[in-house]
């Protein structure tokens, strides 16, 4: 549970930073695209918690699968946003989806060590 919350501060303090140094458009815009890989994130991190108790041995597979589910959820969210008019809107969108993947594999990599 210790790890969860570190991942968690780690990408609320990017998200912070993102905001405070790089963005300077539509504020609704920065809390949709960070509220929903926050809420995915927490998800994801459930998941995984939920399947290390019970499924330790599958661990693996179930990161995987999370992982392909995970992207085209992403991308739907994503087209459905008008972020056209926002310049560099590809990057605003894939800086903190990496983020939030390489949070999601340093929690697999601490479960999997664990086993």
């Amino acid at each position: 549970m210790k790890n969860i919350i570190k991942l968690l501060a780690v990408f609320l303090a990017v998200a912070g930073v993102h905001y405070f140094v790089f963005w300077e458009y539509s504020d609704e815009l920065f809390f949709r695209i960070y509220g929903f890989l926050f809420l995915i994130l927490i998800i994801v991190f459930y998941l995984l918690n939920i399947s290390f108790k019970h499924f330790k041995e599958y661990l693996g597979y179930i990161f995987l699968g999370i992982i392909f589910v995970k992207l085209p959820l992403v991308k739907f969210y994503f087209d459905s946003l008008s972020m056209e008019n926002l310049p560099n809107y590809k990057i605003h969108f894939i800086a903190p989806y990496l983020v939030s993947v390489f949070l999601i594999v340093s929690l697999s990599i601490t479960f999997l060590n664990k086993k």
